[in-house]
């Protein structure tokens, strides 16, 4: 999935793709910032990650929130102030 979601951002295949363990959780930061992917639970470990990172754009499943739509809102708005973008699938 994180290779189809690449491409369709616009990233080659040689994209350099680090990957971080967050408390149990999988992130990916691709080309040092540009786009940061995570697929796992979202939780205050992440996201402080997110914000020490400051990336460009963070993509993630809807999923990881677990239909908690308060964290999903807090989220956004807290990165939206930190002019960062957010997609979510």
């Amino acid at each position: 999935m994180l290779i189809e979601l690449l491409l369709k951002a616009g990233f080659p295949l040689t994209a350099h793709i680090e990957t971080k363990n967050i408390a149990g959780q999988q992130l990916y930061n691709v080309e040092s910032g540009k786009i940061l992917f995570f697929f796992d639970d979202y939780n205050d470990s992440v996201k402080d990650f997110i914000f020490t990172l400051k990336p460009n754009s963070v993509v993630c499943l809807n999923r990881v929130f677990k239909n908690n739509d308060q964290a999903l809102t807090n989220f956004q708005l807290s990165l939206k102030d930190a002019g960062i973008e957010l997609q979510i699938i």
